[in-house]
């Protein structure tokens, strides 16, 4: 799972609704669906909402993707602070 940070929703997208949402840790941006299976969660996410991200992949047009996304949540935070002791 990869931490991002949304900072784009469009919600009348060609296919659907779906986010934009900067990844540090890859220094680029990554798209991802709001509309189930990839998306898992009731509500859409906001502008400047932390999302956990997975299976990321680079599309046809050389940008990248994700096939799943949720909100991040203070358990995540945990185990996050876990694995960075």
């Amino acid at each position: 799972m990869t931490k991002a940070t949304v900072t784009e929703i469009v919600r009348e997208g060609l296919r659907g609704p779906y986010c934009v949402a900067f990844v540090d840790d890859l220094e680029d941006w990554v798209t991802f669906s709001l509309n189930p299976p990839v998306w898992h969660e009731k509500n859409y996410p906001e502008v400047n909402d932390v999302v956990l991200l997975s299976d990321i992949r680079k599309g046809a047009k050389k940008r990248w993707r994700a096939m799943q996304a949720r909100f991040f949540r203070p358990q995540d935070e945990k185990e996050e602070n876990r694995r960075q002791e």
